[in-house]
C-alpha cells in the first residue's frame, strides 16, 4: 500500500486513526507519532505531528453530517425537516415556476411519510400542462406522481382549492434516518405584481412538520410581504476566538469564546409579539454575557443544564413581550465559552409568540454549526536515503473521519 493510500485508510475511520495515534506515540513528545513500515518493498518512516486547531471560520460548514433533533419532548415530536424552494424567485408574471419540496428525516430511526401538502397563493394555479410532478426517494430514480383530484376539471382552471396533496400510499414512503425525499411540481404565477408565499407540510403530524411561509415569489420590482403572520427565526455564530489548547488530552481539548446572533425577521403583514426564546446551545458551551449591540438586550431569565442531553438551555422570558413590527427584524446577541474537542456542534432554538398565532413554537432545527477540526502534519521519508515521499496535511473530525487531505508544497 502506497503512503498516500495508507493515510487515507487510517483517517477514513476515526477509531482506526485514534488507535494508530495511541500505538505509535513518541515517548519523548506526546504530540508526535512515528511508525516505520514496509511500503512497496522499501522501509519508510512515517511521522505525524499535531498542529494547532483549524480555525472554525475556515472549515466548510456544508460538510455532510448526522443531524438529529434533541431527544426532548419540546423538540422530538417533530420528525421531518421540511423545506421548499422555487426555481425563479422573480419571474415575469404569468410564467410557470417549479417548486421543490424536500423532506428530511431528522430522527434516529426510519419513519413513514403519508402525504405531502403544498399551499400555494390564491392567485397561482397548478400547471396541468407542465411535465409530470416527480418524487425522488433515496437511491432510486425519480418517479412521476399525480396530486389528488388532478383529474377534476376545476383543479387546473383556477377555481379549485389551493391546497395540493400528494398521497404516498402507492409508494414506499419509508425514509431512513438522515435520508430525504424530494417532490417537484409546477405552478403558473399571477400576472399581478406582488409578493406570493407558499407553505409545505408533511403527514403524519403536519403541524409539527411544515415549512412556514417560504419560497417567496416576487412579481414586479417592488418587494412585499407575505400575507398574515410570517416569521423567520435564524441563529448564526459570528465569531470564534481560540483561548487555549489542552494538549494533555486525547483528542486535544480547546477553549473558545464564541459569539452568537439570533435574528427574528418578520416577513408577514401582521405585527408579532414574542413571549420567550429557548436556546439549547451545543454540548460544552455555556452562556457568558449579553452583547448590547443587538436590538434585544434583556438578560436570560434562566440558564440550566438540560438533563437528557447535558447541554445548557438558555431561556429568555420577556415581560413585556418583544414586538417585531411587520417588515422589520430584531436581533439578540450573546457570547459563550466553549470547552470542546474536535467535532460538529449545533444549536436548537424555539421561539414562542404571543396569542398562539402559530400552531407550534417556531423551531430552527439543528443550526449554527461550528466545526472543530484537529490538524495533523504527516510526512513519510525513506529510511535508506532520507527521501521525502509524502508531505500531507489532515484535518480530522470526530464523526467524519478524513475531512481534508492535501499535499503540502
Amino acid at each position: 500500500m502506497a503512503v498516500g493510500e495508507y493515510f487515507d485508510y487510517l483517517a477514513a475511520d476515526i477509531d482506526r486513526w485514534d488507535a494508530w495515534l495511541t500505538t505509535y506515540t513518541d515517548d519523548g513528545d506526546p504530540a508526535v507519532y512515528e511508525e516505520t513500515r514496509d511500503t512497496c518493498g522499501e522501509d519508510v518512516l512515517i511521522q505525524v505531528s499535531q498542529g494547532a486547531v483549524v480555525s472554525p471560520i475556515l472549515v466548510d460548514g456544508s460538510l455532510d453530517d448526522t443531524i438529529i433533533i434533541p431527544n426532548i419532548s419540546a423538540y422530538n415530536d417533530r420528525d421531518f425537516q421540511v423545506t421548499e424552494t422555487v426555481s425563479d424567485a422573480n419571474p415575469t408574471g404569468g410564467d410557470s415556476v417549479v417548486y421543490t419540496i424536500t423532506v428530511a428525516n431528522r430522527t434516529s430511526s426510519t419513519k413513514w411519510v403519508d402525504e405531502i401538502k403544498a399551499y400555494i397563493n390564491d392567485d397561482f394555479i397548478y400547471d396541468c400542462n407542465a411535465s409530470a410532478d416527480q418524487i425522488t426517494f433515496p437511491g432510486v430514480d425519480p418517479e412521476d406522481i399525480d396530486p389528488d383530484h388532478r383529474d377534476h376539471g376545476h383543479f387546473c382552471s383556477g377555481d379549485g382549492d389551493r391546497d395540493i396533496t400528494w398521497d404516498l400510499g402507492f409508494f414506499d414512503g419509508f425514509i431512513g434516518s438522515q435520508e430525504e425525499i424530494t417532490l417537484t411540481y409546477t405552478v403558473v404565477t399571477s400576472t399581478d405584481a406582488g409578493t406570493y408565499c407558499s407553505e409545505a407540510k408533511v403527514k403524519p403530524d403536519e403541524n409539527d412538520n411544515k415549512t412556514g411561509q417560504t419560497a417567496i415569489v416576487q412579481i414586479g420590482s417592488t418587494p412585499g410581504l407575505c400575507p398574515d403572520e410570517a416569521m423567520v427565526v435564524t441563529k448564526t455564530w459570528t465569531s470564534a476566538t481560540l483561548v487555549s489548547t489542552n494538549t494533555s488530552t486525547t483528542p486535544y481539548q480547546y477553549t473558545f469564546t464564541v459569539a452568537f446572533e439570533i435574528k427574528l425577521d418578520n416577513i408577514g403583514e401582521d405585527d408579532l409579539d414574542i413571549d420567550d426564546i429557548n436556546d439549547l446551545v451545543p454540548l460544552g458551551f455555556s452562556y457568558t454575557a449579553m452583547d448590547f449591540t443587538g436590538d434585544i438586550t434583556t438578560a436570560p431569565s434562566s440558564t440550566a443544564t438540560e438533563e437528557t442531553t447535558g447541554r445548557e438551555e438558555i431561556i429568555w422570558t420577556f415581560s413585556p413581550d418583544v414586538s417585531v413590527s411587520s417588515g422589520t427584524s430584531k436581533t439578540l446577541k450573546y457570547t459563550t465559552t466553549a470547552v470542546v474537542t474536535r467535532g460538529n456542534y449545533y444549536s436548537d432554538v424555539l421561539t414562542d409568540f404571543d396569542g398562539d398565532v402559530f400552531t407550534k413554537d417556531k423551531y430552527t432545527w439543528p443550526t449554527a454549526m461550528i466545526a472543530i477540526r484537529d490538524q495533523f502534519i504527516n510526512t513519510a521519508t525513506t529510511v535508506d536515503d532520507s527521501q521525502v515521499v509524502a508531505n500531507i496535511q489532515l484535518n480530522v473530525a470526530s464523526d467524519g473521519g478524513l475531512v481534508d487531505n492535501w499535499d503540502i508544497p
